[in-house]
């Protein structure tokens, strides 16, 4: 028997039973490995127990084998020691973390990491790229990474990329926070502040759970 049917039975053959919840307004926190947004956001990870949380990958403790264990399944996060980690596959980027903790968890959870994107273009000689025809000309893939602070739309999982765009279309429906933002000289240092403020004004903008 493979140790991914193993750690199934170990989590869902005991008598624990974890109701589901609201990462939002529950007192604790359940450790484990979020499969998913909706594992995170109901505070129901897919695989409840003890984790251990890597620079690229989550692991799970495996009481069959008393060890640590990689995941088979894709995953979205884990938590760990009340702290909500998640994961980012970043394509063609395998020296940076992939791992991050989320700072806060509100409307919008933030959290800082890495972001990558890979672009293609043909090269002619040294030091010349030619974005026409392929032709026989070797075809070279770059990449680049950069790091970057993100937000989780905790209604609907999305996650994106702070930028100053991003911002002003999320404070149109403040007028007041608004203007503060265009008026701060350092608005592009302070994003995390912007979302803060945000966030406890418009608790509202939080929509319920569909169980």
């Amino acid at each position: 028997m493979s140790k991914y049917i193993l750690i199934l039975f170990v989590v869902f053959g005991t008598s624990i039973v974890f109701a589901q919840g609201d990462i939002l307004t529950d007192s604790v926190k359940v450790e484990g490995v979020y499969l998913t947004f909706d594992d995170f956001r109901k505070n129901s990870p897919s695989f409840p127990g003890k984790v251990r949380i890597m620079k690229y990958q989550i692991r799970i403790f495996d009481e069959a084998d008393h060890e640590f264990m990689s995941i088979k399944e894709a995953y979205w996060g884990a938590c760990l020691n009340d702290t909500v980690y998640i994961y980012q596959d970043l394509e063609n980027a395998s020296s940076k973390p992939r791992i991050y903790p989320i700072q806060f968890i509100d409307r919008y959870s933030f959290f800082s990491g890495y972001s990558s994107k890979t672009s293609g273009a043909i090269e002619n000689g040294p030091g010349s790229y030619n974005h026409g025809d392929l032709g026989d000309s070797p075809f070279v893939l770059n990449t680049t990474t950069k790091e970057g602070e993100f937000i989780i739309n905790i209604n609907n999982g999305i996650i994106y990329e702070l930028s100053d765009k991003l911002i002003k279309a999320i404070l149109k429906d403040d007028p007041e926070l608004s203007n503060l933002y265009e008026n701060d000289k350092d608005k592009k240092e302070n994003f995390k502040k912007y979302i803060l403020e945000y966030n406890r004004r418009h608790p509202d903008k939080i929509k319920p759970m569909n169980h």
